[in-house]
């Protein structure tokens, strides 16, 4: 399985999206994924930074500050479990980070 992929079914509970719906999913994931380089792409351009490691560290302080923070508030007031809340931030940590540096080579 992929990484904590069975730690994430067992937290996560997912229910099998209807066949309809998979296009849109994909979609929507798609467009998601986009905004977010965007700004994080966004906030590099405005801070000048044209260092791979800078751009690294960027992307992980965004995803710490503002992702991680807003995205607590699940484990807090949406009872949801802490193990799942560390899957998805360290997902969108890994993510952050990797844009941030890649962005700078362009």
């Amino acid at each position: 399985g992929t990484c904590f992929g069975k730690s994430w079914m067992k937290l996560a509970k997912p229910k099998a999206p209807q066949e309809s719906q998979k296009e849109l999913i994909m979609a929507v994931g798609f467009i998601n994924t986009i905004v977010t380089t965007f700004f994080v792409a966004f906030f590099i351009n405005m801070l000048s930074i044209t260092q791979w490691v800078h751009g690294l560290a960027t992307g992980l302080l965004l995803a710490i500050g503002f992702i991680g923070s807003a995205m607590l508030s699940d484990v807090i007031w949406g009872e949801r479990p802490f193990e799942l809340y560390l899957i998805h931030f360290g997902y969108r940590v890994i993510t952050f980070g990797f844009v941030g540096a890649l962005i700078t080579f362009f």
